[in-house]
């Protein structure tokens, strides 16, 4: 199992409109150039699930998820149903911070290759972290700063 984590200040912007730009999956493939497709839904029980197609390495990722989204707390959750990789599973929290917005992302996952997971997961790390980054830094019109340890305040 892979962990990335990312805490992005984006500068100037609400953090309910961001939140709402964010959770708004379908809009995605027009910000971030890596997200092919999404598409979402209600399952039979109810629960919101989404599809995604994403460019990684020389090929297309694909997958769908149970997505939990609540706007009050400014949290989506997420969990994998189905689709390539083995396990993937994570959050997204939006916290303001005067005129700025903090989001945090949180994502486990294994894509299953047990044999190259060396070589592979850090390189899904770092293209998970980027296409983060790069979708926050579309949605985000003043700009963004990631955030390391100790540097919150």
């Amino acid at each position: 199992m892979s962990d990335v984590s990312l805490d992005i200040r984006c500068r100037e912007i609400d953090a309910d409109a961001l939140f709402a730009v964010l959770a708004d999956f379908d809009g995605h493939a027009q910000r971030a150039p890596s997200v092919r497709s999404v598409a979402c839904y209600a399952d039979a029980d109810g629960r919101r699930v989404s599809e995604w197609e994403v460019h990684f390495r020389n090929g297309v990722l694909r997958w769908s998820e149970w997505d939990v989204v609540d706007p009050a707390q400014r949290t989506m959750r997420f969990v994998q149903r189905d689709g390539d990789p083995v396990h993937f599973e994570g959050s997204w929290r939006l916290t303001p911070a005067g005129d700025d917005c903090l989001v945090s992302f949180r994502a486990t996952f294994d894509l299953g290759v047990a044999t190259f997971a060396e070589v592979i997961d850090p390189i899904a790390e770092q293209a998970l972290r980027d296409n983060i980054l790069d979708l926050v830094d579309s949605v985000a019109p003043s700009g963004i700063a990631v955030i390391e340890a100790g540097d919150v305040g």
